[in-house]
């Protein structure tokens, strides 16, 4: 509780990100310092992740990770698959801006870095488009964590 408490109060006063920064460094830079990359987590067989979970927070057990859930089985037959005596989840729905291409989270143990990419856009893209995007959830150790959110240029080859 006091983690997701910790989580929210940091987000709410991290700054808004504009469509475009200008300073936007190279992402091998900016995350160089955030400790190691996050693994995905993907929701069981049989859910789904709900479409507006809202903030990062953290999921340290069961019942935490079932409220961000759809699912077709019962709560007690879902397989959840996360020892929590060890990790815990990351959760949270984000909204991308026109120009964002991507988000990936990295954790040094105390900081929680999420990290929304930003990028060339190849000849075969989809227009981009802004607005909230399919829930995320990554695999983090257990612990209190400080949420904190960087912006980055990465450039993707197109095909």
């Amino acid at each position: 509780m006091r983690a997701a408490l910790v989580a929210t109060l940091v987000l709410s006063s991290a700054p808004a990100f504009a469509d475009h920064d200008p300073k936007l460094g190279d992402c091998v830079v900016v995350t160089k310092n955030s400790g190691r990359p996050l693994a995905w987590w993907r929701a069981p067989e049989g859910c789904k992740m709900k479409p507006k979970i809202g903030a990062p927070k953290l999921a340290a057990d069961r019942a935490a990770v079932l409220e961000n859930l759809e699912c077709l089985d019962r709560p007690d037959q879902v397989k959840v698959a996360v020892d929590f005596a060890k990790d815990q989840l990351v959760m949270w729905t984000p909204s991308f801006s026109p120009r964002q291409t991507g988000v990936d989270a990295f954790d040094d143990g105390k900081t929680l870095t999420i990290v929304k990419l930003f990028g060339n856009v190849c000849p075969k893209d989809a227009p981009a488009k802004a607005g909230p995007v399919a829930s995320r959830a990554f695999w983090l150790p257990k612990g209190p964590r400080t949420i904190t959110e960087v912006s980055c240029n990465k450039v993707w080859n197109c095909r």
